[in-house]
């Protein structure tokens, strides 16, 4: 049974496709599409962001998006932490254990103050942190066909997305996808990014329209 990194590979491959014909396709650095195929989800990014390269990957390949994310939830699951694991890595002990009801009550306690230290920790971070932005495309400095520009990336999943002023719609993912409509000539695409602590990223693309 293949992974999907596997699957994508052996799709990609069967119809005669580089990695770096899937990178012009998707805008992903052909590396970052090396990692998905040999499942080195240690080496890409966050899991939101790894579940965009699927699907745009799986779109290149024609394998349908929703089935891909499937098979790469059957095979794999995202800890807490986002860190994506193989299932079923954890075996269950050999060999049961004795717990006291004190040992349970005294675990409970320490369960409870790592729980609410972590809680405190990560809204402070939160709100201390500005939420992320990537960019897939255009691509800073790039050519581009206009008038209809396309315009796609991923933010923290808790951010409001605006696109030279105009706000975005964010999928659960993070992912947001729109157009911008420029003439020809040079111009700067300005990204925003807010996230629920009103913590702000920018970014701002140059970009040279050309027209088709």
């Amino acid at each position: 049974m293949q992974t999907i990194g596997k699957l994508l590979q052996s799709l990609r491959q069967k119809q005669d496709l580089r990695l770096e014909d899937v990178s012009k396709e998707t805008n992903i650095a052909p590396h970052l599409l090396a990692n998905l195929e040999n499942d080195a989800y240690e080496k890409l990014p966050s899991s939101t962001f790894t579940k965009g390269f699927i699907t745009s990957y799986a779109e290149v390949v024609g394998l349908s998006p929703q089935k891909a994310l499937a098979i790469f939830r059957r095979d794999f699951t995202i800890s807490e932490s986002g860190k994506i694991m193989p299932r079923g890595l954890a075996k269950p002990l050999d060999k049961p254990t004795v717990v006291t009801s004190k040992l349970i009550g005294i675990a409970g306690v320490v369960f409870f103050i790592i729980l609410f230290s972590g809680y405190l920790f990560y809204q402070f971070q939160s709100y201390q942190s500005a939420p992320r932005i990537d960019i897939i495309r255009p691509k800073a400095n790039s050519i581009v066909k206009g008038p209809i520009i396309a315009v796609k990336g991923y933010v923290s999943a808790d951010s409001s997305v605006y696109v030279n002023d105009a706000i975005v719609e964010t999928f659960p993912t993070g992912e947001f996808q729109t157009t911008a409509q420029l003439p020809a000539g040079n111009h700067v695409l300005t990204i925003k990014a807010v996230n629920s602590h009103n913590k702000v990223s920018q970014q701002q693309i140059p970009v040279t329209v050309v027209d088709k």
